[in-house]
């Protein structure tokens, strides 16, 4: 557990094992509001058998990674996968964004068509439950944490804020083959 957690700390990635990690939750027992109301997340939830989750915010220098989240979501949509963008301010306020704002500026700068939630708050107080619950996983370290999903909403794999999207791409596969 050790190597775990150093190796998480030096890379910024942990995969998870132990089954469902999150206590006895699934991502799936959360509720998720988006800016864009044609997302349903009950619907979604039939709809998609990977999810991953990353905590945004358009004024913190790992921006770039948007489109990168772009780039799986067109790519693994069709087979399963759904990007999830939660924008927070929680990290220096890099996060000025808001609503039809915050989904024109990430259309018009990095294509992105994925859902986007509200804002929470995913380290700050009034943390939002999910979060609650990930940070028993693992405590978002800054903007851009990744958190990767089964089909049942288990948490299988945790990327830190450094760890480009891309690099997820190999658990992405896997987790669409099952």
């Amino acid at each position: 557990m050790l190597f775990l957690n150093l190796w998480n700390w030096i890379f910024g990635v942990a995969p998870v094992n132990a089954g469902p990690i999150g206590m006895q939750d699934s991502l799936l027992q959360y509720e998720l509001k988006f800016i864009d109301e044609k997302w349903d997340w009950k619907q979604l939830q039939s709809e998609y058998k990977v999810f991953l989750v990353v905590n945004t915010a358009t004024g913190c220098g790992l921006h770039k990674q948007l489109g990168q989240l772009e780039e799986l979501y067109l790519k693994y949509q069709s087979q399963g996968l759904l990007v999830i963008a939660v924008p927070s301010s929680d990290f220096l306020s890099q996060e000025p964004l808001d609503g039809a704002e915050l989904i024109q500026y990430c259309s018009l700068e990095y294509g992105a068509t994925y859902p986007m939630t509200y804002k929470m708050h995913v380290a700050s107080e009034p943390i939002a439950p999910l979060f609650q619950w990930l940070s028993k996983i693992q405590k978002p370290k800054w903007n851009y944490q990744k958190y990767l999903f089964n089909a049942q909403g288990h948490c299988v794999f945790v990327a830190g804020p450094t760890q480009e999207p891309l690099a997820l791409e190999s658990q992405i596969q896997s987790l669409l083959s099952v």
